[in-house]
């Protein structure tokens, strides 16, 4: 009898240590499943998380470069790059790009928004009145001279007269995006556009020529 008891409690013994290693497999096969996605997820949500911040600094860049040159006094727009209201929108732009890294702002774009298909970003080849300017990441400003395919838009030919038809300028900005984790790539550009019209002028002077 005794020899039999010994026999019933080594089988449940071993029966035992075979349904624990079972399971431990069975957690350890779970977790090598479960484990590489729960790290995708996360990754993704960073990269996904720092991308939006940037896309919506870009986004607030271009409202406040488009606010400062909608409500400009008639003025030139590229004529003098390093003074006049080209560079002004410019700089108000730069001022919201300075959270951003220092090499991530790439170009600036200021137009005349006339209707045409082909006035738009990236290329404007039907924009009759563009200016654009280069990023300085030394010093986190744009520079002062024009990108080469800019047309300067001297005041004289803008129209922003209160009760007639008053022109609307768009502003136009790019930034490289770095990835964080490069899990889904090494980055990407990131646009913002801003369109909006002249603030109404009442003078008697205010007529396009």
């Amino acid at each position: 009898m005794g020899n039999g008891r010994t026999w019933a409690a080594l089988k449940r013994r071993f029966s035992g240590s075979r349904r624990a290693g079972d399971e431990r497999g069975a957690v350890l096969i779970e977790a090598l499943i479960v484990i590489p996605v729960l790290m995708m997820i996360t990754l993704g949500v960073i990269e996904y998380g720092g991308a939006y911040r940037e896309d919506s600094t870009v986004a607030a860049a271009t409202r406040a470069g488009a606010r400062t040159a909608s409500a400009l006094s008639k003025s030139d727009f590229g004529v003098t790059p390093a003074t006049d209201s080209g560079y002004v929108t410019a700089q108000a732009v730069a001022s919201v790009l300075q959270s951003l890294g220092s090499k991530a702002p790439q170009q600036l774009w200021i137009y005349q928004v006339n209707g045409s298909a082909s006035c738009a970003p990236p290329s404007f080849s039907g924009c009759t009145y563009k200016i654009g300017y280069g990023w300085d990441s030394a010093n986190k400003k744009f520079f002062t001279s024009l990108l080469s395919g800019s047309t300067a838009w001297p005041a004289a030919k803008q129209s922003a007269c209160a009760g007639g038809t008053i022109d609307q300028i768009g502003v136009w900005v790019t930034v490289n995006h770095t990835a964080v984790t490069h899990m889904f790539g090494t980055g990407r550009a990131l646009t913002g556009k801003t369109i909006m019209r002249f603030e109404p002028n009442v003078s008697n002077t205010c007529a396009a020529s």
